[in-house]
């Protein structure tokens, strides 16, 4: 893919669009597609851009290692994203210490929100997984209704 690619805020395309999801020139389709993501590097990563607070996003915890912060096409009534604040592309590529450092930071979450029942995670490993943005992420996700959340912007 050329370099030329243009990064949209997300928030620019229609939320009630089925295949809209993330980034660069135009929709990509995340239903069952694969997507080419090779361009993508630590300089260009929004999820590495929001990590160094060049990008906006509103943040649920931060620390040295890990930001979560609300995804803004939320699946569910609590949609929100676990990242290891350095770039690795994918789940196989992360040392094992920060790893089990993401999963404490899910459990403090799930405590903290009292839904420790009543949550998923999702890791897209890869693009023919359906993972979009190269930068490994968990999506934590809630039906559980009335949870507050305090984000930051």
């Amino acid at each position: 893919m050329p370099n030329n690619k243009r990064f949209y805020q997300l928030s620019s395309f229609p939320r009630e669009s089925k295949d809209s999801r993330y980034l660069a020139d135009g929709l990509i389709n995340c239903v069952g597609k694969p997507v080419e993501t090779s361009y993508f590097s630590a300089m260009s990563c929004i999820f590495c851009q929001i990590a160094d607070g060049k990008k906006p996003a509103k943040v649920f915890f931060e620390d040295a290692q890990i930001i979560v912060f609300a995804d803004i096409l939320p699946r569910a009534p609590v949609h929100l994203l676990v990242c290891p604040k350095k770039h690795y592309a994918s789940l196989l590529d992360l040392p094992e210490e920060l790893l089990l450092k993401l999963h404490e930071t899910i459990r403090k979450i799930a405590t903290e929100l009292s839904i420790k029942d009543n949550f998923r995670l999702i890791v897209n490993n890869g693009a023919a997984a359906g993972q979009i943005v190269e930068h490994l992420h968990f999506h934590f996700i809630s039906n559980a209704r009335g949870v507050k959340l305090k984000l930051s912007e």
